[in-house]
């Protein structure tokens, strides 16, 4: 499929579990290439993709509002724009984007806070709420929707 969308390389898919990496390569999959590997410490080359999709690693690594964690968002920030195109490198984001979440979106791409690539680079920041889902109501009456979040290198 990733053919007939244009894709002349492989995707490339990480995971930090093994067990999780054996089970998307026995799905056979033609087109994508799968790695055990921690994503704040990835393997490939900088400035190695035109976009980078995370469908759940940034809710699951800012899962609170500890410092601890929100140095560990930075790092992850900071690896997953080496590896994106210097020109035009596309950051794409699932998220549920809670209150802290968002946070640390702004402060990173937007402030610049913990941002190792803040001074060569403008980025591009857009979010839209993705409405035509079924969600949630908690019992207090909030509900969590899911957000798309695209994040440029200008």
């Amino acid at each position: 499929m990733h053919k007939q969308m244009g894709f002349k390389k492989p995707i490339q898919s990480i995971d930090f579990e093994e067990n999780v990496i054996k089970k998307m390569k026995n799905r056979d999959v033609e087109g994508v290439e799968y790695h055990v590997m921690d994503a704040m410490h990835m393997t490939f080359d900088a400035a190695s993709f035109d976009y980078a999709i995370d469908k759940g690693t940034l809710d699951a690594l800012c899962a609170d509002k500890s410092p601890e964690t929100a140095s560990k968002v930075v790092d992850y920030f900071n690896e997953i724009i080496r590896v994106l195109n210097t020109k035009g490198g596309t950051y794409i984001i699932v998220s549920l984007l809670q209150d802290f979440i968002l946070d640390a979106l702004i402060n990173f791409f937007s402030k610049g806070i913990g941002n190792f690539h803040h001074e060569e680079n403008i980025f591009e920041v857009r979010i839209q709420k993705i409405e035509k889902v079924a969600h949630k109501v908690n019992p207090d009456g909030s509900s969590l929707l899911p957000f798309f979040i695209t994040i440029k290198r200008t």
